[in-house]
């Protein structure tokens, strides 16, 4: 986390890739959430909207239904319409905005 609020985006996206897959080997979900979610910042934060989409719909397609992930996906979405709208797309991030809420 140090890494991301010093802006040193490489060593943050290692890091958080790292936190996501070794989460995913020990099958535990609040971590997996807690990785996703700060891959997610991250890639807003450095205004990869592409990177942000491709993320929250990965997550929406293969997400397990829990609690901690259930929550995850809400922000995902709305970080989703989010970038869709920044990048233009503003007739799909409508669209899915409709479909969610």
């Amino acid at each position: 986390k140090a890494a991301h609020v010093v802006k040193d985006y490489k060593a943050a996206k290692t890091f958080y890739t790292f936190c996501e897959q070794t989460a995913a080997k020990i099958d535990s979900e609040p971590k997996l959430a807690l990785a996703v979610e700060s891959l997610i910042e991250l890639m807003w934060d450095q205004k990869d909207f592409d990177g942000v989409i491709q993320k929250a719909a990965k997550l929406m397609d293969a997400a397990p239904e829990s609690k901690e992930m259930e929550s995850v996906r809400f922000i995902a979405v709305e970080k989703m319409i989010q970038a869709l709208a920044r990048k233009g797309d503003t007739d799909k991030a409508l669209a899915l905005a409709d479909q969610f809420y």
